[in-house]
């Protein structure tokens, strides 16, 4: 008897579990990169009188969510760390894309949420033996520090210009230790996006926003950056401005 109500009991959750996936809609963004509105050219962008190249953008998506009215609905993505996503833009198409996982399309939310950067409890570890996508050498900085949450490097004849964001103000015994606790200035940007009523949807960076207060030359570089150098602080505050959205939501297709 007991043997006959197991596997009544599995074939329950096997049912169960098979009708929570049917319930999963994946959803595909477009990633793009815009300059006062328009297409940013990765190869040849005119800005300041200089013809900039860009050379590097990638940054972590983490903790998203769809919401709809006071519902939220938890993104996932295809992944080993089901709750992370690096997103690049390929350098010569100047296009990238990510596919989201949630109870619902995309198109059929009110907005979509997501914090750009990487979770304390992933931040700090062994680069070596991590999953995708947290096995990149180029988005890491240190065991103390972690990963480069953005990074964005771009380049022009005799000059060039990058930014590179992650935690600061973080404390270990040593650079290949790992903090036991928050770092001074975690530098995690948290978005909430309006969704337009469209299904071919692209998640846009305006890089003529990100340096607002600054121009954008190796002076003003900021990377492996302290706790309080002008230049990053400044480019922070632009992420994080809720009156000019560095990123937006946009009813376009690529």
């Amino acid at each position: 008897m007991k043997e006959k109500l197991f596997s009544i009991g599995i074939c329950f959750l096997t049912i169960l579990l098979s009708a929570c996936s049917e319930k999963s809609v994946n959803s595909q963004l477009q990633i793009a990169l815009w300059y006062k509105g328009q297409p940013f050219v990765c190869n040849e962008q005119t800005l300041g009188g200089k013809v900039w190249q860009l050379d590097n953008f990638a940054f972590y998506m983490s903790n998203a969510a769809l919401l709809n009215g006071s519902d939220s609905f938890p993104v996932s993505f295809w992944a080993d760390e089901p709750s992370l996503q690096l997103i690049r833009i390929d350098t010569e198409s100047c296009e990238g894309q990510v596919t989201l996982q949630s109870a619902m399309p995309v198109y059929d939310a009110q907005a979509l949420s997501f914090t750009l950067g990487v979770p304390f409890d992933l931040n700090h570890q062994n680069p070596v033996t991590q999953p995708m996508p947290l096995n990149v050498p180029d988005m890491f900085w240190t065991w103390r520090n972690g990963y480069k949450f953005l990074r964005l490097d771009m380049h022009a004849q005799g000059d060039n210009w990058a930014y590179h964001l992650g935690s600061v103000g973080c404390t270990s015994a040593s650079a290949v230790r790992a903090p036991s606790e928050a770092c001074a200035k975690p530098n995690r940007a948290r978005f909430s996006l309006n969704i337009p009523k469209a299904e071919d949807l692209t998640l846009v960076l305006h890089l003529d926003r990100l340096p607002t207060g600054i121009t954008a030359n190796e002076k003003n570089r900021c990377v492996m950056h302290g706790d309080s150098e002008p230049v990053c602080i400044q480019l922070y505050e632009n992420l994080n401005n809720s009156q000019q959205s560095v990123f937006t939501l946009e009813a376009i297709n690529l």
